[in-house]
């Protein structure tokens, strides 16, 4: 029987050259050690090499969208990994007909032909994050959030949660993505006489907050989305400046799938795999694997139905026991009891904080 070649594009809108390989080699390391007979997936790659969330960031991922569906043909993407992107291709998608999954945090942009896998979840982060800043006695927190109506869906859930567990909010600060001074919205925080800082949705942001807060000597508890745990676990000078931030993140040492996956990763390219990218990574790829394995056929809508044919795969994201799966109408790959966990952000890697 002849070979069934399954183009999968991977649309990385967050992509920074000469760092971190952000899941790559995981990625590839799953779908090379898949046996799936006759059929073979082809990964075929566009990366967009700008700020993460701004306006020139969202319109190079939607051209490298483009390039991917209409021009390399790909039956099938993966990404992309952010709110703004994955909201502005949701239109291409249904028009295009190609299934999609992607793993920003928004469940807006799920659709027919576009899946979510839950990389940071809008809805839940936030109070999670609540949960603990009330278990530790916090009582008045001042908030920080990106620009515009993605940082308005990621704190305000925060807020509400925060309310209902006593916790005061001091003020709510919008930062603008673009912004190179970050001093003066600390400096107004930092004037609320807050016992706690909340930040969320700011991208690469939340580096300079760290700094300009340290540089003013403000001895303050903070805590962020699972975007701080990614930029730190990525990059040793981003783990320096955001040292002591906790962080709701999806990598759970204790997961015995993601155990294995690190001593696989490490085996196989000799280097550590201490971040949930890793783990991202394999899950995504876990997810396609079993699509084409499922597919009834190597077109765009054999693939949309192989993947809501995919249930209870073990996940490497997430607390011990989190699984994976869609159906007809479910978009949400993640399912289980404790998906988001968290982690201290220290300059020696992520440590596990009880919930």
């Amino acid at each position: 029987m002849a070979e069934q070649v399954f183009r999968i594009g991977v649309l990385r809108d967050v992509y920074m050259a000469g760092r971190h390989d952000f899941g790559g080699n995981a990625m590839r390391m799953t779908i090379d050690d898949a046996d799936l007979g006759d059929r073979r997936i082809e990964l075929v790659t566009r990366a967009v090499e700008r700020g993460a969330g701004t306006h020139g960031n969202v319109a190079a991922a939607c051209d490298a969208w483009d390039a991917l569906v209409h021009a390399e043909q790909v039956v099938g993407l993966i990404g992309p990994s952010t709110t703004p992107v994955a909201l502005a291709v949701l239109d291409r998608v249904e028009a295009a007909g190609v299934p999609a999954i992607h793993w920003a945090g928004t469940d807006a942009a799920c659709s027919p032909w576009q899946f979510q896998y839950q990389a940071g979840y809008l809805p839940d982060e936030g109070p999670a994050l609540a949960f603990l800043m009330a278990r530790r006695g916090h009582r008045r927190i001042a908030c920080f959030r990106s620009e515009g109506a993605y940082g308005e869906a990621y704190l305000h859930p925060f807020i509400r949660a925060a309310r209902a567990a006593g916790i005061e909010i001091g003020c709510e600060i919008a930062v603008p993505l673009e912004a190179t001074d970050i001093g003066p919205y600390v400096d107004a925080a930092k004037a609320v006489g807050a016992d706690g800082v909340v930040a969320m949705g700011l991208f690469g942001q939340g580096v300079p907050l760290s700094l300009a807060i340290r540089d003013r000597g403000w001895e303050v508890s903070r805590f962020g989305n699972c975007g701080f745990a990614l930029y730190a676990a990525n990059d040793p000078a981003a783990a320096a400046a955001l040292a002591g931030w906790v962080a709701v993140d999806l990598f759970d040492r204790a997961n015995p799938v993601t155990a294995d996956l690190i001593a696989r990763y490490e085996a196989r390219f000799g280097e550590p795999a201490g971040a949930a990218t890793v783990c991202f990574a394999r899950d995504l790829a876990t997810l396609m694997i079993e699509a084409v394995r499922l597919a009834p056929e190597a077109s765009r809508a054999g693939l949309r139905a192989g993947l809501e044919a995919i249930r209870d795969l073990p996940s490497a994201a997430g607390g011990a026991g989190t699984r994976m799966g869609f159906d007809a109408q479910d978009r949400l790959a993640l399912k289980g009891p404790r998906i988001f966990v968290f982690n201290e952000i220290t300059e020696q890697g992520l440590r596990a904080v009880p919930g």
